[in-house]
């Protein structure tokens, strides 16, 4: 796996090894290696808690109004339903689909969705790749 990225990061950004933020766009297995390792590490399990403004029905319970609502991204992210083998590390999960982490897919929220969701989330994933360096190492 690390031998993959070290691969598709030398391809992509090249020799020099200096990683500028427009190539890290470039480099989807690197992406799916994030992605994989948010679902598995949900940075906050429990999304921020949001309280109902009225009578809600929400699968089978009635939910009545000014009720505390809280978000599971942890368990919704380890659920066999949206993931096959949910506890085995496998980025190349993200390379087959277009789930992604903005809040649209629900199957997969480490950083929340709508108004709420984490201010920091288009920093994350360019923080989480910039300590990596391209740097030859030996195939044999």
């Amino acid at each position: 796996m690390l031998l993959r990225i070290r691969q598709e990061v030398d391809q992509i950004v090249g020799i020099d090894g200096k990683i500028k933020e427009e190539k890290i766009l470039e480099l989807p297995y690197l992406h799916a290696v994030i992605k994989e390792t948010m679902r598995l590490h949900t940075p906050a399990p429990l999304l921020a808690p949001h309280t109902t403004e009225r009578e809600v029905k929400l699968g089978n319970y009635i939910v009545p109004p000014k009720t505390q609502i809280m978000v599971n991204a942890w368990a919704i992210a380890m659920d066999p339903c949206f993931w096959e083998r949910p506890g085995s590390f496998m980025p190349e999960r993200f390379l087959k689909n277009e789930i992604d982490y903005k809040g649209q897919d629900f199957e997969f929220l480490p950083f929340g969705s709508g108004r709420r969701r984490c201010p920091g989330m288009p920093m994350a994933p360019r923080m989480k790749a910039t300590p990596l360096v391209a740097t030859p190492i030996p195939l044999n």
